[in-house]
């Protein structure tokens, strides 16, 4: 519903294995994607609910009822397969189910946590981006002539997540469950894919690239168990740096050559946004552009690191947006 002064107002979340958060956006001018604003916040720690209805009414005893939103739009992290039920990934209480949520608005969208971080490539000043890559004179002209204008989205935290921006009247996000895919070892890795599969089978891109992979490869390198925040911080000194930067940069190359994403690359996540010393290091580049076909285009593919963790969030309200017609493209 529109307030008085003919704003309306957008409920979003992003609902992870670590933390699940919400915003509050205001949209003062309908039918254009950069007049959303954002009014407030509110995060908790996943585990802090013991179920979905119990994570809304925490968010319910904090900003009063949910149905005054004119719309939502509920980024989570798992295959939505569903309009109305989604089963989570790397969460304790498994499900998000609208029907036993009557207090949330009419009109809510059920939408990948990666999809969402798709629909934040149409308002890239919400997402605080660092080039790694800058845009070349190359990329613009292929802007241009509308060729090759897909984006690719990738991210690593909890888990894994891939996603692609998709060109269009209006524009389409493309979610991903590639993060569950086999991890593409080379020769020299052997010792290391035998000792991953000592440990989880199957080895996934997730398994890898994850929190989990951090502490994975430091044991391996080190013969220590440490967590991912501890192993991230000795990172420097440590072998892991270069692995991982070379796992890194080899996925984000496979992705992006899988959705021929010539018009960008934007890597999201917790791990990249906290440890940006992984992009900088030359592995990540090396891997990314090591194709003896596609290499010269791969070299002019720009590269962002998504720093404002929260750019889920204006996706999920963008694409709730479009969805309730609030929303167009000029």
């Amino acid at each position: 519903m529109a307030e008085k002064d003919g704003s309306f107002d957008i409920l979003a979340s992003d609902i992870g294995g670590t933390h699940c958060r919400f915003a509050h956006f205001t949209l003062r001018e309908p039918g254009r994607p950069d007049s959303l604003e954002l009014a407030r916040t509110f995060r908790v720690r996943t585990q802090t609910a013991s179920s979905f209805a119990h994570l809304l009414a925490m968010l319910r005893e904090k900003w009063g009822p949910l149905s005054r939103f004119s719309c939502a739009g509920l980024g989570v992290a798992g295959p939505v397969l569903h309009t109305r039920k989604v089963r989570l990934t790397n969460v304790p209480w498994e499900y998000v189910d609208l029907d036993a949520a009557p207090e949330l608005p009419k009109r809510v969208l059920l939408l990948n946590d990666f999809e969402a971080q798709a629909w934040a490539c149409l308002h890239p000043d919400c997402q605080n981006l660092l080039p790694v890559v800058p845009r070349s004179r190359e990329t613009e002209e292929r802007a241009r002539c509308g060729a090759a204008q897909t984006i690719a989205v990738f991210g690593a935290g909890t888990g894994v997540g891939m996603s692609a921006l998709l060109p269009g009247e209006p524009p389409r996000a493309l979610a991903s469950e590639g993060g569950h895919a086999l991890f593409p070892f080379s020769a020299s890795e052997t010792q290391f894919e035998v000792f991953a599969h000592a440990h989880a089978n199957p080895v996934t891109v997730e398994r890898v690239l994850s929190g989990r992979g951090l502490s994975l490869l430091h044991s391996f390198h080190k013969g220590q168990d440490l967590s991912p925040a501890q192993v991230a911080a000795a990172m420097p000194s440590t072998p892991v740096c270069e692995w991982f930067a070379r796992f890194l940069g080899r996925a984000c190359r496979n992705w992006t050559l899988s959705v021929m994403a010539l018009n960008g690359l934007y890597i999201a996540g917790g791990i990249a946004a906290s440890n940006p010393i992984v992009l900088r290091h030359p592995a990540f580049l090396h891997a990314f552009c090591d194709s003896p076909e596609y290499g010269a285009i791969l070299r002019t593919v720009p590269i962002y690191l998504v720093r404002n963790t929260d750019a889920g969030l204006w996706g999920a309200g963008i694409c709730a947006g479009f969805a309730a017609g609030l929303l167009r493209m000029s």
